[in-house]
């Protein structure tokens, strides 16, 4: 990604931090589907293609957590709440 971008997703970001949680969510969601669709492709019944898409993922608000750990705009969400 470059600067210029990665600049623009941190700014909206920290304008608009529940859209970027629904985002996530979402990118996470599709994650789950199309490895859920990759195994039931190979033969694997769809409740057990799901179990095992869910387990490879594993704890999806930790993923999300992470995931906004990353940013830059963590760092000046965090510095902002300690000056507070």
């Amino acid at each position: 990604m470059g600067p210029f971008r990665h600049l623009a997703r941190g700014l909206r970001v920290l304008g608009r931090r529940r859209g970027a949680d629904r985002d996530l969510a979402d990118e996470v969601a599709q994650y789950l589907d199309a490895a859920t669709n990759a195994l039931v492709a190979q033969g694997v019944p769809l409740e057990e293609a799901r179990r095992r898409a869910r387990m490879e993922i594993g704890n999806e608000t930790a993923l999300c957590e992470e995931v906004r750990s990353y940013g830059w705009e963590n760092v000046v969400e965090e510095t902002c709440g300690d000056v507070r």
